[in-house]
């Protein structure tokens, strides 16, 4: 059964970075920072603006982040079926120092803020 493999894969991966996860270390996270008007996301593109939604994302992965530069691309385009979805994107990168490893594991596992479906909010550290 293919969900048991990928389950097991799943299981195996976050005991391996459990053990191995270095109390501090780099990380990288693409971000999709947006603000909600009812169902609307509206863009954030001053970089104050997108700096704050940064900061306010990160400040609850289970680590403090001491060093954080971010790469505005602008936005991007996406394809899923026969919809196109455009979204927005910065590039953030950053040294962290965990102060919460279970919490820094979830972060890790469940991704960050919106769009996850389409590559966004994925905290990659570095081991």
């Amino acid at each position: 059964n293919i969900k048991k493999q990928v389950d097991s894969l799943h299981i195996e991966s976050f005991g391996y970075i459990e053990n191995h996860i270095k109390d501090e270390g780099l990380f990288k996270i693409r971000m999709n920072p947006v603000r909600r008007n009812g169902r609307q996301r509206i863009k954030l593109d001053q970089p104050d603006k997108i700096k704050a939604y940064i900061d306010r994302r990160l400040s609850d992965t289970g680590c403090d982040i001491n060093f954080m530069s971010y790469t505005y691309e602008g936005v991007l385009r996406s394809e899923k079926k026969d919809m196109v979805m455009y979204h927005n994107s910065a590039n953030v990168f950053g040294h962290y120092k965990i102060n919460n490893k279970d919490k820094l594991i979830q972060t890790i596992s469940k991704g960050i803020g919106e769009s996850r479906a389409f590559g966004f909010g994925f905290f990659n550290i570095f081991l």
